[in-house]
C-alpha cells in the first residue's frame, strides 16, 4: 500500500494538459518508462554508496527483511525498533471503461516504516508523482501531478502460535496534500478531473486494516488482510462523497531459495452500502534479496471483474538501516 518524494507537496498545481497525437503518447509512455528505471537504478547505487550500513550486519545476526511490497497484502509483523525500513517504487495500470481509455504512472511510490517498539511501527507514505494518458471519444489527453501522503500505526497483537496466525493491526489516514484539479483545467467533460483520474481526494480517508500470516512449511507461507478504507470520488455532478469500502486479500508466499522468493495473490474490495460492484484483481511477482537489508521485487497482474483495471506491473526497492 501502499501504501513519495516531497517536492512539490503542499502546493496546489494545475493539471497539465496537452492535446496531442496517439503517436506523442506513446513516445512518451516509452520513454517515461525508459527513464523511470533508470531513475532507479541510480537511486539504488546512491543509497548501496552512501549508506554502507545497509549491507547489514556482518555477523549473520541482521533480522529479516520483511516488506509489504510488492503484493497488496500488507505484512503482519513491524519493522525491528530502532529502524527505518524504506519501500518504494514505480507502478503502473490501464483501465477501460465505455469510451475511455487511461493509462496511469506513478514514482516513487513510497513506505517509511519507523521502529518505535518492539511492537508498533509509525508508518509515512506518498502515493508519489504520477503521469496519466487518457483517451475519450477521440481526444487525447496527458496530465500530471503530485499523490495524497498517508500517516499510520501498525500495532503488533500476537506471535504465530500453533494454529493461531501472526496478527497486526493497521491504522491509518491519506492526508490530501496532493494536486487538485481546477475547473479552469477542465477539456470536455472533466477529462482532467474525472473521478478516476484525480490526484487528491481533498479528503482525509481513514483506513483500518488486519494483517494475519501462517507459515505453512519451510517453503510456503499464507498472509491474508481483512478491513475497510473509506474512500472519496468524485461525482458525475462534480460533488465529492466519501464512501466505506470493504478490502480483503490473501497472498501465498514461496522461498525458491535464501535470497528469491515469489508470490501469487487474489485482492480485492466492494463497497459496503451497495450501489457498485466488487473489484477483484490477481496478481503475482518475485523478489530477490541482493543484500541481508536490501530487496528487488518486480510484479503483474490484471483484473478479473469489470470495476477492476485491465492490467498493471510494477518495480521497486526496499533497503533498512539500523539504527
Amino acid at each position: 500500500m501502499g501504501f513519495t518524494s516531497p517536492f512539490s507537496l503542499g502546493r496546489e498545481k494545475h493539471c497539465v494538459i496537452l492535446v496531442i497525437t496517439l503517436d506523442k503518447i506513446r513516445f512518451i509512455e516509452k520513454w517515461g518508462l525508459f527513464l523511470v528505471l533508470k531513475l532507479m537504478r541510480l537511486l539504488f547505487c546512491i543509497q548501496v554508496l552512501l549508506c554502507p550500513a545497509i549491507a547489514g550486519d556482518k555477523d549473520g545476526d541482521s533480522p529479516e527483511l520483511v516488506t509489504d511490497r510488492p503484493d497488496l497484502t500488507e505484512s503482519s509483523s513491524v519493522v525491528p525498533k530502532g529502524t527505518v525500513q524504506i519501500e518504494m517504487g514505480w507502478s503502473m495500470e490501464r483501465l477501460s471503461s465505455p469510451g475511455e481509455d487511461l493509462t496511469a504512472h506513478h514514482f516513487p511510490e513510497t513506505l517509511a516504516r519507523i521502529g518505535l517498539h518492539d511492537r508498533i511501527e509509525l508508518r509515512l507514505g506518498w502515493d508519489g508523482g504520477q503521469w496519466q494518458e487518457l483517451q475519450k471519444d477521440g481526444i487525447n489527453v496527458v496530465s500530471s501531478g503530485a499523490g495524497d501522503m498517508y500517516l499510520g500505526t501498525k500495532l503488533s497483537l500476537w506471535s504465530e502460535d500453533g494454529n493461531l496466525p501472526e496478527t497486526a493491526l493497521i491504522m491509518g489516514s491519506s492526508i490530501p496534500t496532493g494536486s487538485k484539479c481546477r475547473a479552469s483545467d477542465q477539456l470536455g467533460n472533466r477529462l482532467c478531473c474525472s473521478s478516476f483520474n484525480l490526484y487528491s481526494s481533498r479528503r482525509y480517508d481513514p483506513s483500518v486494516i488486519l494483517a494475519m500470516s501462517k507459515t505453512l512449511s519451510d517453503r510456503l507461507s499464507i498472509g491474508w488482510n481483512l478491513g475497510t478504507v473509506w474512500l472519496t470520488e468524485r461525482e458525475d455532478s462534480g460533488d465529492f462523497d466519501t464512501l466505506p469500502r470493504g478490502i480483503y486479500s490473501a497472498s501465498l508466499g514461496i522461498s525458491a531459495t535464501d535470497r528469491m522468493g515469489f508470490f501469487v495473490e487474489f485482492f480485492g474490495d466492494t463497497s459496503l452500502t451497495g450501489g457498485s460492484r466488487p473489484s477483484n484483481s490477481v496478481d503475482g511477482g518475485v523478489t530477490f534479496l541482493i543484500l541481508p537489508n536490501v530487496q528487488l521485487d518486480a510484479s503483474a497482474g490484471k483484473g478479473v471483474s469489470s470495476e477492476s483495471p485491465d492490467w498493471f506491473a510494477g518495480a521497486g526497492i526496499s533497503f533498512r538501516l539500523p539504527g
